[in-house]
Parts: structure tokens; sequence; C-alpha cells
């Protein structure tokens, strides 16, 4: 679709004269074509163009990009649910450990002696009376405590995204502090702790708005670790930061771990479409048996 809209015939159309074989049933496609968008699905299709003229390869099937887009919106689904396990751990972790470090700062996260000014600025604009009033726990607070300014680290930092709470972790003045959170999960490097953590949000983000997964490219190179070993091509893979999932979940448990790789398994494993085969293996960057 160029600068005119089209009907679902014409886009028939200029998919068959760029090579696609349509081969569901000309109600199907037109059914699916107008629930997902031609827009959206040339995502999918876009590995297989050839040219810049955006013919297909011989013997590309309209039943391919179908089944590319719902294993990429599969997927979406899987990492969403255990990022969001990492992303609650990761939090708890934060407020546990400063509140403990800070034993008689309830809210450390305010002080300017502690938290350098970006995060301290940040948090001015978003605490705000409509902030309290629409968080039950921080209006209770506040009611009853109507001289504090913040409530409390375990009950405010919870109201902050994934985002919010790794950009205070950087914005915290003690680099012992730092460390400690960091050594928690067995990393030394504060760097690549970051690194490491910051994928995370990555990956968090791109699968929350609906972004097109299988040939996602971190924006930042992952780290290579004792426990990650990465090369210059996987630094930037999806299959990479599932990796780091991986680690962020056997800090959590075990079992947790086993669960998310064995439903990413299950998930590649049972894919029978030799095309989509090689995107796994050369865009997602996972090895299938």
């Amino acid at each position: 679709m160029g600068r005119r809209a089209t009907t679902l015939d014409e886009q028939l159309i200029l998919l068959r004269s760029r090579g696609m074989i349509l081969d569901l049933s000309e109600e199907k496609t037109k059914e699916i074509l107008a629930d997902i968008g031609y827009y959206r699905l040339g995502y999918y299709w876009h590995p297989f163009e050839i040219d810049t003229a955006h013919n297909f390869a011989l013997g590309t099937k309209f039943s391919t990009i179908i089944y590319l887009y719902y294993l990429d919106a599969d997927l979406r689904n899987v990492l969403i649910r255990y990022i969001n396990r990492v992303e609650i751990h990761f939090r708890t972790k934060v407020v546990y450990l400063a509140s403990n470090f800070y034993p008689h700062l309830p809210a450390w996260f305010s002080n300017n002696n502690l938290i350098k000014c970006g995060f301290i600025s940040k948090l001015k604009l978003l605490y705000t009376k409509e902030f309290i009033k629409k968080n039950k726990v921080l209006r209770k607070h506040h009611q009853k405590y109507f001289l504090d300014h913040y409530a409390p680290a375990w009950k405010t930092l919870e109201h902050l995204t994934f985002g919010e709470i790794l950009y205070l972790y950087r914005n915290i003045v003690d680099d012992r502090l730092r460390s400690e959170i960091s050594q928690s999960f067995g990393i030394k490097s504060l760097s690549k702790f970051e690194s490491l953590i910051d994928s995370v949000r990555f990956l968090r983000n791109a699968s929350a708005h609906g972004n097109v997964l299988f040939d996602y490219q971190f924006p930042k190179g992952i780290p290579s670790l004792p426990f990650l070993k990465v090369d210059s091509q996987q630094r930037h893979q999806l299959y990479t930061g599932i990796r780091v999932i991986s680690f962020f979940l056997n800090e959590i448990s075990a079992n947790r771990k086993v669960a998310f790789e064995n439903r990413l398994k299950q998930l590649f494993e049972e894919v029978d479409d030799e095309q989509i085969k090689i995107i796994i293996r050369e865009k997602i960057g996972y090895k299938l048996e």
C-alpha cells in the first residue's frame, strides 16, 4: 500500500501480482486482511520479499505469513507473562535492599543526598495529588500521615513502571548499594547488570506495545558474561534477550525458568513450516533440534 488506500479486492490482486500464493479461500483471505490489516501483515511477509518492488520468493504462501504472524503473537504473550515476574522481582529487590540500607529513611528514594537529581525531578512531576488520588494505598497513607510528602518506598515504588524503577536504580548515588543489588543477582559488574536488566525492559516494552518480535534487534548489544556467552551477531538477537530472561527467572525460581524454556521449546519445536524454521534459526537465533 503506497499513498492511496486500497480495497480488499485490490489487495488480493496486488499480492497475486507480486507472486504470493493465496492458498486460503478468498473469503478467508479477505477476512484476515480486514482483521489484521495489509500494512501490518507487511512486516511478516517482508522476509519473503526478493527485491525493492516487493515481489515474493517463489512458492511464498499466504498461509505461511499468517503462521508467522500467530507464532509472533504467541511468543509475545509468553514473554509478557514471564517478564512480568522478572519486573516484580527486580522491583522487590530494589525496595528491600535499599530500604534496609537506609532503615531510618522510608522515603529514601526522594532524598537528594541519596538519589541523583534526574530521578528526583522526575519524581516531583509524577507524585502529584492526582497520582495519589488514583492509588488507594497512597491515598490512605496520606490521609493518616498527612505531613508525609511521600509514602514509604514499599508503597510508592509499587506504582512506578519497570523503566522508572530501573532509572531509580541508575540514579542511586552510593555504588555500594547499587553493587549490593546487582550482586544479589550474582553479577559484579554494574554496567553489565544494567545492560542485562535494560534488555529485559526493552523486550517488555516491545512485547507490551505489540511490536514485531521475530526480527527484533536490541538497540544496545547484550554483553557476554560467564553464564551468557554471545558473539557479535548474537548480541542483538531476540534469543539472546530470551536467555537473559531465563537467567533472571532462575534467580527467582529454577522451576520458573524450566517452565519458561519448556514453553518456548514447545512453541518453536512444533513449527512444521520449513520457511518459518529458517526464520527461527536465522532471525530469532533459536537453534531448533
